[in-house]
């Protein structure tokens, strides 16, 4: 297992995690807010806690809030962070060897 911890001082939208390596996301955890991951640079905070009108995400990774997602990523993969608030942000990953 392999944590990347992310520290923003404000709310931030579509921060770029990049890829290096083939890897399962696990889970991800923030005590300090919300934290949403996208494959769409668009998706923004906003967009999912608060959408302007009913709607389908098909870029949508995950929520950090501790639930098991176990969503597969590839080297050179791009996944977008956003969060509502300043705080830590911790991914946790599984590499695929």
């Amino acid at each position: 297992m392999r944590s990347v911890a992310y520290v923003f001082s404000a709310a931030h939208d579509g921060h770029a995690v990049d890829i290096d390596r083939d890897t399962v996301l696990v889970t991800g955890y923030s005590p300090s807010g919300t934290g949403f991951l996208s494959k769409d640079p668009a998706g923004t905070v906003t967009l999912f806690i608060t959408p302007v009108s009913e709607m389908i995400d098909h870029n949508f990774v995950g929520e950090l809030n501790g639930v098991v997602l176990n969503v597969p990523l590839n080297s050179g993969d791009t996944v977008y962070l956003s969060v509502n608030s300043a705080g830590y942000y911790c991914l946790i990953f599984d590499d695929v060897v």
